[in-house]
């Protein structure tokens, strides 16, 4: 399952460095894409997993990584250096990754069938709504079309994402609206509209809420930033 998130990380220092993507539109993006990923990297490694409780957990989570696992990631991030080696590679590495995952300290997060069972119909929400973000539902509908009560679906709904539904599409549509513009493909207005917005003042007020700073000024500072210049030379 996938969640929207944005992250900045404000300082960094020899001894504790940060491993961290920026807002610009080339970041390396890594998915382990459990369940079955790692469902198939289990049964062959022969890993067995224990479940510690039946509670559902969020979709994202804070651990500590192990030296194997910070290593791997770095061999990950150094293709970036070897576009020749990346499509050989890079499959190997994080298939490696997977495999530190589901054998380390966190394993059974990546095997939670209440976060990604589609049979409990969040699954499936969460799909539909990544799809179809740019288009006005309501959670009845959502709840009736999946077999789930409005009230079920809410609860578990917050329970993976930590949001509503319609606060889940908002995320989506903003920060494909941020993607839009700093990628040169639209301006405030167009880019609210292309991600359903029928009002760019609404927009604009939810991205400052959002974001911090209204849609031009925003993306202004992030161009503007010592960070994206130097990882746009």
């Amino acid at each position: 399952m996938r969640a929207p998130f944005s992250f900045s990380h404000c300082s960094g220092l020899e001894s504790s460095p940060a491993l961290a993507s920026n807002h610009a539109s080339n970041a390396l993006w890594f998915s382990v894409g459990c369940p079955p990923a790692a469902a198939r990297n289990a049964a062959e490694a022969r890993v067995q997993v224990k479940r510690r409780d039946q509670k559902p957990k969020t979709a994202a989570f804070v651990g500590k990584s192990d030296r194997d696992l910070l290593e791997l990631l770095l061999k990950l991030l150094r293709l970036l250096e070897r576009p020749r080696d990346v499509g050989f590679l890079s499959s190997l590495i994080k298939r490696e990754i997977i495999f530190r995952l589901i054998t380390g300290e966190h394993a059974h997060l990546f095997f939670q069938t209440t976060l990604f069972d589609p049979a409990d119909g969040v699954g499936r929400v969460i799909d539909w709504i990544r799809q179809n973000y740019s288009s006005s539902f309501t959670v009845e509908r959502l709840a009736r079309s999946n077999g789930v009560s409005v009230s079920g679906l809410h609860h578990k709904f917050k329970a993976v994402t930590t949001m509503s539904p319609l606060q889940y599409q908002k995320q989506l549509r903003l920060q494909e609206a941020r993607r839009l513009m700093l990628d040169g493909l639209a301006n405030a207005t167009t880019a609210a509209l292309q991600v359903g917005y029928e009002s760019p003042s609404q927009f604009s007020r939810e991205y400052r809420r959002r974001f911090g700073l209204p849609p031009r000024q925003d993306i202004q500072a992030i161009r503007a930033s010592p960070d994206t210049r130097a990882s746009s030379d």
